[in-house]
């Protein structure tokens, strides 16, 4: 507690006082940055620098300025590291806009608003909010701006701050000149700057403390690199999010009645459009920009969770973040997976927390309330990784209760397990099941039951694991692509999972030896997300999501023992060839380990087939319009979307009947949320229908529908089947389209034709 303390006070940051002002520094602050926010939202700009400028300051005030407050209250001694302290504020100030919103979407109809989630209420329900935690801080005697972190000092610092602020910027650059200038040259080089992030962390290049911000502009950087080679949404549930959020957008309320998974989540139904209402950005932007801004605090929490740990050290800490960050899944599918951005980001903050309840006193009250305040944010931002968490965390306090029940019996161990915070878990699973049995109208309960019924199926053997979900999610390892850099980039994966296997047991045995349980509660997480991941292998039915997005939750614990796995295996080659010992041996164990993660990203990103023109498996540096193979086509058509691709989908919700269908290939039902055709009938409105994939045959059209067939269709010539299960199946993930196209325009009337995208009805 003392280091902490000493850390905290170290970055201490003396502003100046108001000149000819008597009030106190935090709530005079506080007052102008809402008059500010409150401007913004009451007068419409007319776009040009006053939008830029009302961007940036309204993300900047929504993402720290309620969150700081809350950690000044919670933390008026300044316990908390500079890092945990940035973490909690961000974390903090989302669940603030979620909270605020919920209220004034309850309370305010009572008095008779009908539409209470626009700008003007939301900027004044965020003002007294933040007005009433500054007069409770100046009452208390604390100043929550003494703890802001201290800028850089000297060149050194300066220039690696100005290199990694860079980093996003290249990655940006990269990801325009893909879909514009068509090539992807700056992409590689933004990747190969990347790659020598390794070499950095463990020669001690940059400064300790900077770590965090280092790690903070990669992950920027890489979700940029994954997300923004389209400037449209990718994947079903991007669409389906969308889709609702926008309808808050445009109502000005949040409808919790609708059944269905994505409106009950408050980072989609609230936290996002207030975004949206109060930055002025469109609500396509604050998916595509702002949302990962606070998914790339995830790799630093990370680095402060396993730093944290009194057996690990700085360098397996960096390192352990950089293999979250550089594994594919999370700047490519997690990219668009934002109900799991967000829920990730409440999940490594709950774990953090979880770590203070083990102190005494105010320390532990405190870790006590953020495990619940973050647990309910992770509650109602994705019921899937709330779910995962769940399980694990039910799963370390039943062995740790029989553990206990052994030591008590047999005193075989030195120490005692640590206790866990039994009445904060308790209130969170009960959070989660309250919110999801009557606003979520029991989805979780639901799921529960899926899941179970499935895994009966799977063991009873009445149909096989593949067939039960059109694939396990595992594709990064199991896809078949005929290239050489994938066969390597799959090895990769496996010796990955050869270093966290020697790291867990070398870890488990060591304690078993030394009869000791202090990382007890630490080798039942990692086993629990092993026992997970294993489950989610054999019966992938039984994950809640599959398990590309499952293993970066796993990560979390499970990364420390690759780092220190891969450090046991090196020093045993050592060993076997004669190599030196001491302090110069281990110190090139840590650069040959660099030198793993380096090609294990190089390969993950797609760089190496990108350099040696092999078949390109990452969709960040294709240019599709080089490409001739259908398969390959199909492949990264799966989800990317052009602008003529939405212009169609505009087109359908300004002119069509909604009781329509509407039918399109497999990734053209991504166009849902531009399209605003709701996907299911009970979506609101209750009167539209279903909008549907195309069929096999022209003959099976319904005579009242239309059909769209977007640019890939009609000049490439191909309609994009279901990627994934095509895969698994052994079916082509593409039929031929010009039958297809022939067929419906006999039978349909062309009503819109765009260089290749063509509706018809």
């Amino acid at each position: 507690m003392a280091s902490a303390s000493s850390n905290a006070t170290t970055a201490r940051v003396s502003l100046p006082a108001l000149p000819g002002v008597s009030v106190p520094r935090t709530p005079a602050l506080v007052a102008v940055l809402n008059l500010v926010l409150l401007a913004f939202a009451a007068v419409p700009d007319g776009g040009g620098p006053v939008a830029a400028v009302r961007a940036v300051f309204g993300v900047a005030y929504l993402a720290l300025v309620p969150g700081w407050l809350v950690v000044g209250l919670l933390d008026p001694e300044e316990a908390f590291v500079t890092t945990e302290r940035a973490l909690y504020a961000v974390g903090l100030s989302f669940l603030s806009v979620m909270f605020v919103g919920l209220v004034l979407n309850t309370a305010l109809p009572f008095l008779g608003v009908e539409a209470p989630l626009r700008p003007v209420p939301l900027g004044l329900g965020l003002a007294v909010f933040t007005g009433a935690l500054a007069a409770v801080a100046e009452r208390r005697g604390t100043d929550p701006l003494s703890s802001l972190p201290r800028p850089p000092s000297g060149a050194r610092e300066w220039r690696v701050v100005a290199a990694f602020a860079l980093l996003p910027g290249v990655a940006l650059v990269g990801a325009y000149s893909n879909r514009v200038f068509l090539t992807n040259l700056p992409t590689l080089i933004f990747v190969l700057l990347v790659a020598t992030l390794p070499f950095l962390l463990v020669t001690g290049a940059i400064p300790e403390r900077l770590n965090p911000f280092v790690l903070y502009a990669t992950a920027v950087g890489l979700l940029v690199f994954g997300s923004l080679h389209t400037p449209f949404l990718s994947g079903r549930d991007a669409s389906w999010e969308f889709y609702f959020a926008n309808l808050v957008v445009e109502t000005g309320r949040w409808d919790p009645t609708v059944s269905f998974k994505a409106d009950v989540m408050l980072g989609i139904s609230l936290a996002r459009p207030a975004y949206a209402m109060l930055t002025g950005l469109p609500l396509e932007s604050v998916y595509k920009y702002t949302t990962p801004l606070l998914f790339a605090a995830v790799p630093v929490g990370v680095y402060h969770l396993t730093r944290s740990r009194p057996w690990t050290s700085v360098t397996v800490a960096s390192l352990s973040a950089y293999l979250l960050v550089s594994f594919w899944s999370f700047y490519v599918k997690l990219s668009h997976n934002y109900r799991q951005q967000l829920a990730m980001t409440f999940l490594v903050l709950l774990v953090i927390a979880w770590g203070r309840t083990r102190g005494t006193g105010r320390t532990a009250r405190v870790g006590a309330l953020l495990l619940v305040a973050f647990g309910f944010g992770l509650t109602v931002s994705h019921y899937g990784t709330a779910f995962v968490f769940m399980s694990l965390s039910g799963f370390v306090l039943a062995v740790a209760v029989a553990a206990t029940a052994i030591h008590d019996r047999l005193g075989w161990f030195e120490d005692a397990p640590r206790k866990l915070p039994l009445a904060a878990l308790g209130a969170f699973v009960v959070l989660g099941m309250t919110w999801y049995m009557y606003v979520g109208r029991g989805i979780l309960f639901n799921q529960l039951s899926r899941i179970g019924g499935q895994i009966l199926i799977d063991v009873l053997g009445l149909r096989t694991s593949v067939s039960a979900t059109g694939g396990s999610g595992a594709r990064w390892v199991t896809r078949d692509l005929y290239s050489v850099s994938y066969e390597v980039f799959r090895w990769l994966n496996y010796v990955t999972v050869a270093f966290v296997t020697v790291g867990y047991l070398a870890m488990l045995f060591g304690d078993l030896r030394d009869r000791t349980l202090a990382r007890l509660e630490y080798l039942l997480f990692a086993g629990g997300s092993g026992v997970l991941l294993v489950t989610a292998v054999l019966f992938p039915s039984a994950n809640p999501i599959d398990l590309a997005r499952l293993y970066p939750i796993t990560l979390f614990w499970i990364a420390p023992l690759c780092v220190g796995g891969g450090l046991l295996v090196l020093r045993e080659v050592g060993r076997v060839v004669g190599g030196p010992s001491g302090p110069a041996a281990a110190d090139r164990r840590y650069t040959a380990l660099a030198v793993f993660f380096a090609v294990f990203l190089l390969y993950s990103t797609g760089f190496v087939p990108a350099v040696t023109g092999e078949f390109q498996y990452n969709e960040g540096l294709v240019v599709e319009e080089r490409l001739e193979d259908p398969t390959a086509i199909a492949d990264s058509s799966s989800s990317t979307l052009l602008a003529r691709d939405v212009a169609g989908a505009r087109f359908l919700a300004d002119h069509r009947e909604i009781t329509y269908p509407v039918l399109t290939d497999f990734s053209g039902t991504f166009l849902w949320s531009y399209g605003e055709v709701p996907r299911q009938d009970r979506w609101p409105p209750v009167e539209s229908a279903t909008r549907q994939g195309l069929r096999r045959s022209p003959a099976d059209v319904p005579e009242e529908s239309y059909v769209f067939f977007r640019p890939v269709n009609t000049e490439r010539g191909i309609i994009v089947a279901n990627v994934g299960s095509a895969k698994y199946s052994g079916n082509r993930n593409y039929v031929l389209a010009g039958p297809y196209v022939h067929g419906v325009a006999v039978r349909k009337a062309l009503v819109y034709s765009n260089d290749g995208a063509r509706v018809y009805a």
